[in-house]
């Protein structure tokens, strides 16, 4: 991997992974449906069970290839072609179908937030979900997210992703810790609030525990091809370790806010869980009711949204650029491809969003936008299982712990002990998701 590839500062690493999964804020009061509390209790225990392991291995693999991941499998091995490099084939697919969903929902969300400032977002509007995502509005929108993109991908991962990361992160968790504080100081909120979060038993289950889990995955970019080209554009020296902690940290600060702020209005609302990006419109839609505040909560709520999506989309457009550009394409024409490429897929999953042809397209019981989420879950779980693997036959855990705590505090250091976590308890936990989300199919 190039220099110019590398992040200028070591919290580069923390910033460009945060930046990934900050859409989390309206994905988990979304899966949690009326059992906020419920839901954000088991997301909050995968992140640290699933999600903050799987990100050290793929992180460690990655600064130890230094490249992006096909290419990447195929230097930790020594080979060219490896089997192995099939963990960074199924990252390339999960991070395509996540960056088109993401450029998706960015414009979608774009186009609620000129609905929702121009007052011409009724509640009794039922052509809301069309208008946001099958509109000329839309297209737009989109051309102008594809451009902004473009020019992030060009301008490579300091001027783009880190410099992005680093402005947006910050603002994002301001921005919703303020309209937290807004929307909770309203009349009869806290009553509400209360019933969201309080953790219901009874809610538990394995279909509950299996989507906390594929979110906690999916928010920190786990098997998404990200976080290894991160990992390949991280400091040598750095603490990995470290790093994973600060990243699980800010995700799940911008959980727990998502929650506290969309929670009881949803609840309001009687919506129930895993609605997709229609729960923004919910969430506009009451926000308005309250009046001018409620208003200017939601456009600022949306705009979050629409930020959070796009810089999502950036980063798994990043690691696809810098996929092409390991294999031997120039980076130019690697931004040009990617950018090309989702366009017209990200158009394609507004269409069925909105109601268009695509709209008839179903597998499983499932629209194009749900199957995306879906066949992505599952391909970062097989990543995921297939590190662990790799760690586990091929390296060592030796090797890995050896490469994961180059840099790292005495205090933060993977320990002889974790090795029975690390090669057994979490390759397991990754096969058992796999079986409940391909059987919750059937």
């Amino acid at each position: 991997m190039d220099k110019t590839r590398g992040f200028a500062a070591r919290s580069g690493l923390v910033f460009g992974m945060a930046a990934f999964g900050m859409g989390g804020f309206w994905r988990v009061p979304d899966l949690a449906g009326g059992s906020g509390g419920t839901f954000l209790l088991l997301y909050l225990i995968m992140m640290l069970l699933a999600g903050a392991p799987g990100l050290l291995l793929e992180l460690t693999l990655g600064r130890s290839a230094r490249l992006a991941p096909v290419s990447g499998m195929q230097r930790l091995e020594r080979t060219r072609p490896t089997p192995w490099s099939a963990i960074g084939v199924l990252g390339i697919l999960a991070g395509f179908l996540i960056a088109g969903a993401g450029a998706c929902v960015s414009s979608g969300a774009l186009v609620c937030l000129v609905r929702t400032a121009s007052g011409s977002l009724a509640d009794s509007d039922p052509e809301a979900m069309a208008a946001a995502f099958g509109g000329p509005l839309t297209l737009a929108f989109a051309l102008a997210a594809a451009a902004l993109l473009w020019l992030c991908l060009h301008a490579g991962v300091r001027k783009g992703v880190e410099r992005l990361g680093r402005i947006l992160v910050p603002t994002l968790l301001v921005l919703l810790l303020g309209l937290t504080v807004c929307v909770c100081t309203q009349p009869g909120m806290a009553a509400r609030l209360g019933a969201c979060l309080l953790p219901q038993l009874s809610a538990v289950n394995a279909d509950t525990a299996a989507a906390a889990a594929a979110e906690a995955l999916r928010t920190l970019g786990v098997g998404a091809c990200w976080a290894f080209a991160v990992g390949g554009c991280a400091h040598p020296g750095g603490s990995l370790p470290r790093s994973v902690l600060q990243i699980t940290a800010l995700q799940a600060a911008a959980a727990v806010l998502g929650t506290v702020l969309c929670g009881p209005v949803l609840g309001a609302a009687g919506i129930g869980s895993a609605a997709g990006p229609a729960v923004l419109l919910t969430l506009a839609r009451q926000l308005t009711a309250m009046g001018v505040l409620g208003r200017v909560v939601g456009a600022l709520l949306l705009l979050c949204a629409a930020l959070a999506s796009f810089l999502t989309a950036l980063c798994a457009a990043e690691a696809l650029a810098a996929s092409l550009t390991d294999a031997g394409c120039s980076r130019r024409w690697a931004c040009i491809a990617v950018t090309a490429a989702l366009l017209p897929f990200g158009l394609l999953v507004s269409s069925a969003l909105g109601g268009g042809g695509a709209g008839r397209f179903h597998v499983l019981g499932m629209g194009l936008f749900d199957f995306c989420g879906f066949l992505a879950a599952v391909l970062m779980c097989l990543g995921a299982l297939g590190m662990a693997l790799y760690i586990t036959v091929r390296w060592g855990f030796r090797k890995f712990r050896r490469e994961a705590n180059e840099g790292a505090a005495a205090r933060l250091r993977v320990q002889p002990w974790m090795m029975p976590y690390f090669c057994g308890v979490f390759p397991l936990l990754m096969l058992a998701l796999l079986i409940l989300l391909i059987g919750g199919c059937f």
